[in-house]
């Protein structure tokens, strides 16, 4: 049933765009919209039609083309906005991985966010695709911190094993990839990716550091996540989230960073960067002392562990 019906949403998207422009455009899909969105709110068919390739086919549905700059009409885009909500929210951690990532394969996240920003849209519309896109964005954070969390373990499980560890390592792309997406700061702060990046360079159990090029991306990562930015949109002037003292706080990773700055095993640049870190958190933070061992000093001693502070 699943592949019977992306078969013939295929053959109506073919049939329109072969009328192009002419009035019959649009009719083939149009026809059939009601019986997509029945089906695709039958939850056991959602594998297998999201298996089919129903995203890419949707996607067509709704993206703007030359000739076209919004697809059908606006009822019909905002069904098939509704039928997008129904096939991509499950409710499972893993099914939210996987979801994401036929999301972003599929192309149909572009084509929400062109909606979204389209001044032609109806504003309930736009309003319905934002909604939209925040959700995807929520299931592409919780993703990453996930696997974020996911590496430190099993890095930790190959140590113990005699074996070296290499799922952060293999992550360091992907994550800095992840934080300059403006888009998803604010949700990754919020959400805890400084625990994450505070696992990822805090001592081991026998006390030594994680390798240095996991503690030179992860200051790399905090340097982006630190530096504040603005961009200009057509109606005002916006900061991008960055990271704020009850973030800092909640993640302890600024007790962290302070063993780096002083550890006798830590490169000299690498020190160097997690002074000026924690003088940048000093000033425009916690307006303190520009003097980096001013920072919180006595807090920092009275809640620093005992094997975080050997060398």
């Amino acid at each position: 049933m699943a592949r019977a019906l992306v078969n013939d949403m295929q053959k109506a998207t073919d049939a329109d765009e072969a009328l192009l422009v002419t009035e019959e455009s649009e009719r083939h899909k149009q026809d059939m919209i009601d019986r997509v969105e029945r089906l695709t709110a039958r939850r056991e068919l959602k594998p297998q039609l999201i298996s089919a390739n129903i995203l890419s086919i949707l996607r067509s549905w709704i993206e703007p083309l030359p000739h076209r700059p919004l697809a059908g009409d606006s009822d019909f885009r905002r069904t098939v906005l509704g039928i997008l909500v129904s096939l991509t929210s499950p409710e499972s951690l893993r099914e939210r991985r996987e979801t994401f990532k036929l999301l972003a394969n599929s192309g149909v996240l572009r084509a929400v966010h062109s909606l979204s920003r389209c001044s032609r849209e109806k504003a309930d519309n736009r309003a319905h695709a934002d909604s939209l896109l925040t959700m995807w964005r929520q299931m592409e954070v919780d993703g990453l911190l996930h696997d974020m969390r996911m590496a430190v373990e099993s890095d930790l499980r190959s140590i113990d094993e005699g074996n070296p560890g290499m799922k952060k390592l293999q992550m360091i792309p992907r994550v800095k990839e992840e934080v300059q997406k403006r888009d998803l700061r604010g949700e990754l702060l919020d959400n805890g990716i400084l625990t994450c990046l505070r696992l990822w360079i805090e001592p081991l159990p026998d006390n030594s550091l994680p390798s240095p090029p996991i503690r030179t991306a992860v200051l790399d990562v905090l340097e982006v996540l630190s530096h504040r930015t603005k961009i200009k949109t057509r109606r005002e002037e916006v900061e991008i989230p960055f990271i704020e003292k009850d973030h800092l706080k909640e993640s302890g990773v600024g007790r962290v960073l302070m063993v780096l700055s002083r550890h006798p095993k830590e490169t000299m640049e690498n020190r160097q960067r997690a002074r000026m870190l924690i003088e940048h958190w000093a000033r425009s933070i916690f307006g303190q002392s520009d003097d980096w061992r001013d920072l919180g000093k006595d807090e920092a001693q009275k809640s620093l562990r005992p094997d975080l502070l050997a060398s």
